[in-house]
């Protein structure tokens, strides 16, 4: 089962899923290991949308908005470094 964070912005409850391994593997292997292409894979569309809006206003990035929430389930992504 996948952990799920809850997270308050400006009032608006955002849900964060840590992302499955398949999303990490896919990820990596498209090369798109970025803070948007991750909390895309996190995140619903709405909440995602959201966010790229109060970024935009601020200037900051997904990672900054979110206070660094963890998603990425860096003990998988280890192990399979170490295969």
């Amino acid at each position: 089962m996948l952990k799920e964070e809850k997270v308050k912005i400006e009032d608006r409850e955002i849900t964060v899923t840590e992302l499955s391994f398949a999303s990490q593997l896919r990820l990596e292997q498209l090369g798109e290991i970025t803070s948007e292409a991750i909390y895309k894979e996190c995140l619903n569309k709405e909440d995602f949308e959201f966010l790229q809006t109060i970024n935009r206003e601020e200037g900051k990035n997904i990672r900054d908005t979110l206070n660094r929430v963890n998603c990425w389930n860096k003990k998988e992504v280890e192990t399979t470094k170490n295969l």
